[in-house]
């Protein structure tokens, strides 16, 4: 679907022309019912003979609308411009052919109607002054077509051209991140919130959640696609560049209106601040709105401005400050919002930057660079189209695109472009979702999930070994890191981190020759204090898996590994002692008939020594063991005893049942198995 925009002077026929083309009355309103004026957005679909199909967006031509004209042309593809051959080139002519020049508009033809009011040496002069007027702009080359829409006169040739531009326009890019700009929003009787306007950079399928971006609300409001509509015909998945209605739950109509816009919020980045390229129209003198000479502006009748009058000498003056006083109105999207404006810089020639989008301009522009400061935040892109004007006059003061939706440099010191290398090198280092956000543009990354500036990424990388270096032994603490100096520090080749420290390859750690670490392993079940060591020496040790930290008393990790092995062999003994002794012959006490084996024998043939036990399902009960026993078997204090095993049940070697042990999932095999059965003393409780 080609969604294209009617353009022209009021009174010269383009809803009459939609009319008789598509078969639809786009005035809608009973006002412009009873006016024969069209006052706000209309809508009409056409099927051409080749099955394509052209979404007219149908706009007011009169000056006192030219705010609903401005909110229905942000999202098409092309243009139908219609000039009455009757009636020549008009203000609204001119200033509607500047607007669609200055938002980049590409394709489009022009209708020269109401044929049948005129001569053939008047329809003659009429083509001449439509050339004469489209030279240099986007319709420069575009097919000039005369029709008369009420007798029918030339409609088949329109209906070619526009064949022609349906095969010639591309189709809307899907970058998987919609964006609907809201154009109308009412309700329908059981089916609550419907909301209108044309569907770009994205499909949107039924059920899908999204949000609704207000400027009246204070974050974003979620809600969810009930039904999908193009043009009366309802979907399950609809694709971008097609006008769509939907049906939305979790929000009132009332809550939403024309300039909102319905995301998904995780794709897009919202901001109230942007840098932006501004191209200034010949008629508005700019320069002296920049040093505030005391000149102002007066407007043409068409609603343009005149250069060099010297009444209101106070207004469009810039502050010291750069800002540019009097009151605008921007036009983003379908919304239009109060803006106050910071000039930059200027460009004195329009595509000096190579990344920027410059549009067809058949008069030569001034071009700004000035950083806008909106009211509230949109979701907006760089590559985004605008059109500023003056509000207390209602002047067109020019057009542009944004180039940067999240600014970080100062004002006095920014150079914005679109290019995602300026983008990139502003920020040194960036994410490359956070990049997409930023740009409308996939990158791979250069490094994890960053996009970093190669000189940047470089001195990064030569900082970082300088400080392990100047570290030594100590080594560089890894939490003392940002996420992406972690990520560079494990690609250096000649660094290496353990237990949370950066430490040069060849550096033996000055950790594992601790006199402590050589303390607690000489007495592996009764360690002593850490009398004397600093507690960051502890965590490091502790860090670098030398030691194992439990209820402040500090084991060697070979004391644990030896205490799961000691109690593998108590487990394995409890278990064969019990598969040995008949029940009714039994003579232990009775607290101890309750042990029962959980963990049999491994397969003599495994050769894994990391290998666990396997639990066997002999009896009804697991094998218990009471902190006693534990005591008794590592021949330490219960102090001792309950630390360890603290480290053991965390660790998964044994498990915790009320006040008794049992084996554990990661409980290793025994280091000796017995072949005949052991009866172990029973300790004392």
């Amino acid at each position: 679907m080609l969604t294209m925009t009617t353009a022209g002077h009021v009174d010269h026929g383009k809803t009459t022309l939609v009319k008789a083309l598509t078969g639809v009355d786009t005035d809608r309103l009973v006002e412009e019912k009873q006016r024969g004026l069209t006052v706000d957005l209309g809508f009409a679909l056409m099927t051409l003979p080749s099955k394509r199909q052209i979404a007219f967006v149908d706009v007011p031509g009169h000056v006192r609308f030219l705010r609903n004209m401005l909110a229905g042309v942000s999202s098409v593809d092309a243009c139908l411009f219609v000039v009455s051959a009757s009636e020549g080139w008009k203000p609204q002519s001119e200033e509607h052919l500047r607007i669609l020049d200055m938002l980049d508009l590409h394709h489009g033809l022009v209708a020269l109607t109401k044929t049948s009011e005129t001569d053939a040496e008047l329809l003659e002069l009429a083509h001449i002054d439509v050339l004469e007027h489209v030279k240099g702009t986007f319709l420069e080359n575009a097919s000039i077509i005369a029709v008369d829409a009420l007798s029918g006169a030339g409609l088949d040739n329109l209906v070619a051209a526009l064949e022609l531009i349906t095969s010639n326009t591309p189709a809307s890019v899907n970058h998987n991140r919609p964006r609907l700009w809201v154009d109308r929003s009412f309700s329908i009787k059981g089916s609550g919130a419907v909301v209108t306007g044309t569907l770009t950079s994205g499909g949107i399928s039924v059920g899908e959640s999204l949000v609704v971006v207000s400027p009246r609300q204070l974050s974003p409001l979620p809600v969810r696609v009930r039904g999908l509509q193009s043009f009366y015909q309802s979907c399950d998945q609809i694709e971008p560049g097609h006008r769509v209605a939907l049906n939305l739950t979790g929000v009132s109509h009332h809550q939403v209106r024309r300039g909102d816009a319905v995301v998904r919020l995780e794709q897009w980045h919202l901001t109230c601040v942007v840098d932006a390229r501004l191209d200034i129209l010949p008629d508005v003198d700019f320069d002296n709105i920049g040093q505030g000479s005391g000149t102002s502006q007066e407007t043409t009748s068409h609603g343009m401005l005149k250069k060099d009058t010297h009444k209101n000498k106070d207004a469009h003056k810039h502050t010291n400050s750069g800002y540019v006083r009097g009151a605008y109105t921007v036009y983003i999207g379908s919304g239009e919002y109060t803006v106050k404006i910071r000039t930059l810089k200027k460009v004195r020639a329009p595509n000096s930057n190579a990344h920027a989008h410059t549009p067809n301009t058949h008069l030569t522009r001034n071009t700004h660079l000035i950083r806008m400061y909106l009211p509230n935040q949109l979701p907006l892109v760089a590559g985004d189209r605008f059109i500023l004007r003056e509000s207390g006059r209602s002047l067109t003061i020019g057009g542009g695109e944004i180039l940067d939706v999240n600014p970080i440099t100062p004002a006095s010191q920014a150079q914005p472009s679109r290019s995602v290398e300026h983008v990139i090198a502003e920020r040194k280092v960036v994410d490359v979702k956070f990049l997409e956000k930023l740009t409308g543009e996939i990158r791979t990354p250069n490094l994890g999930h960053w996009a970093v500036e190669p000189s940047y990424l470089q001195l990064t990388k030569e900082n970082l070994k300088q400080s392990v270096i100047k570290a030594g032994e100590k080594g560089v603490n890894i939490a003392e890191l940002s996420e992406f100096e972690k990520y560079v520090i494990e690609t250096l080749d000649d660094i290496t981190v353990e237990a949370g420290y950066a430490l040069p390859v060849h550096t033996v750690s000055i950790l594992q020759k601790h006199p402590f670490l050589e303390q607690v392993s000489s007495a592996p079940f009764t360690p002593p204090e850490p009398c004397g060591v600093h507690r960051s020496e502890l965590n490091r040790l502790v860090h670098q898996g030398l030691l194992k930290e439990s209820q402040n008393i500090f084991f060697a990790t070979s004391a644990v590994d030896k205490a799961a092995q000691i109690l593998a062999g108590l487990f394995h003994a409890r278990n064969t002692s019990h598969t040995c002794v008949e029940p009714e012959h039994n003579t232990e006490p009775e607290h101890n008939t309750q042990l029962r084996a959980e963990t049999s024998h491994a397969s003599h043939t495994h050769t894994d020594t990391h290998a666990h036990a396997e639990p066997v399902n002999t009896h009804t009960e697991p094998i218990k063991l009471t902190v006693a026993q534990v005591r008794d078997a590592l021949q330490t204090s219960r102090k001792y005893a309950l630390a360890m095993l603290k480290i053991l049940d965390d660790t998964g070697v044994t498990r915790r049942r009320g006040e008794h042990r049992i084996a554990g999932p990661r409980l290793p095999q025994p280091a000796a198995i017995l072949t005949t059965p052991t009866r172990l003393p029973q300790a004392k409780l």
